[in-house]
Order: structure tokens, then sequence, then C-alpha cells
């Protein structure tokens, strides 16, 4: 993605916070009974309060970075906050809506 748009290492060092925060974010969601090795975390598995806890935290943390290394100020905090907010929101959205339309495919096969 950086190759293309010309944003050298943005997107890859929002991804890599992204991964870092991903570690903590797992440890505070967790089921009682834990996560079995190897599980994906999807919609039909995980449940939907779970996973948009989930996918909707982790977004955001990639959205915010992303926006404020590429702003690389401060002094539009809330404009930049606001635009990592609503891009987090329509991601999400996003992200639900291919979920709903591949889950019939896992259930159907499981």
């Amino acid at each position: 993605m950086d190759l293309f748009s010309n944003t050298p290492g943005m997107h890859m060092s929002a991804c890599v916070v992204m991964m870092f925060a991903r570690i903590h974010l797992l440890s505070l969601i967790a089921p009682r009974e834990g996560y079995e090795y190897g599980m994906r975390p999807t919609l039909p598995r995980m449940g939907i309060t779970w996973f948009v806890t989930y996918a909707s935290l982790l977004i955001l943390v990639h959205h915010l970075w992303l926006f404020f290394v590429e702003v690389h100020r401060f002094d539009s905090f809330f404009q930049t906050f606001l635009r990592a907010l609503l891009s987090a929101a329509f991601t999400l959205a996003l992200c639900l809506l291919t979920q709903f339309l591949t889950s019939r495919q896992e259930r159907g096969r499981a």
C-alpha cells in the first residue's frame, strides 16, 4: 500500500502499532474459557459483541496512528481525531458487511 500511495512506511507503521495493541486487547477481552489455538476471530465464531469490540478498537488504533502520522502536528487535533473516527466507523461497517456476506459460506462448510 505504501509503495502505490507514495507514503513511505505510514501504513506499515500503523499496522505494526495495531498488532502491538492487538496483543493487549486480546488479553483484555478474552472469553472465560480462553481462545482455541489457531482460531480466527470471525463474527460467527466469536459473536457480534466480541467482534465489534475487537474490530472497532483495532481499526481505531490503526486510523488514529495513520492520520496523526500523516498530519505530523497536534494543532488540528480534534479535526484529525474526527477524520480518524469517521474513517474508522466506515471501515468497521465494511468489515461487518464482509463478515455478514461471508459468514453464510463458513456456516455451510462447518
